[in-house]
């Protein structure tokens, strides 16, 4: 995997951000022999060696010959954290370049994230800014509402019109949000 997203780096550009995730379901570890309990502790470990791997350095891994990757992108690749647990927002302030939100959140629920990455980092001895903020947000894009979130420190959103008409056809609520916000910009 370390060198599947090397290689896309490389061949983009440096255009290349890399999400990461513990899972939720017991089931997948399950089915592949791990340990659904350690899947933290495990991530912890693997982003700091990713980050030597990335850079082209020779790295030493239990149970393995040293290895290096080449070519190595010229830029480092960004690691976006994904999740709003505690443990994910203290793991994204503290070895992550960015923050990816789970879910779509409300103004309200969003501003508490925010206070939390932004303690979290404080106690890292991280800057405010330390972090892209990917959040997927439960409101309809305006140039209005991407200047409030952006001031909030939101750096990018996610949207799909689906989210926010539950209940109603994905095809009609893309079509209504082609009709109602696309065609406007």
């Amino acid at each position: 995997m370390a060198k599947q997203v090397s290689t896309a780096a490389v061949l983009s550009g440096d255009r290349v951000g890399f999400g990461v995730g513990v899972g939720w379901c017991k089931e997948e570890f399950a089915a592949t022999g791990q340990d659904f309990h350690t899947r933290g502790r495990r991530l912890d470990e693997m982003l700091p060696r990713l980050r030597e791997l990335w850079s082209g350095a020779q790295v030493e891994l239990p149970g393995l010959p040293p290895l290096s990757m080449s070519p190595v992108p010229a830029a480092p690749i960004p690691i976006y954290v994904g999740g709003d647990s505690e443990a994910a927002l203290r793991r994204a302030a503290r070895a992550g370049d960015g923050w990816i939100g789970n879910r779509i959140y409300t103004e309200e629920q969003i501003d508490v994230v925010l206070a939390d990455l932004r303690r979290y980092l404080k106690e890292y001895g991280r800057p405010e800014d330390a972090l892209e903020i990917v959040a997927p947000l439960a409101v309809l894009p305006d140039a209005a509402t991407y200047r409030r979130f952006a001031d909030k420190g939101i750096t990018a959103t996610m949207a799909a019109p689906w989210w926010l008409s539950p209940g109603e056809p994905k095809v009609a609520t893309m079509e209504r949000f082609a009709e109602e916000v696309i065609s406007k910009m």
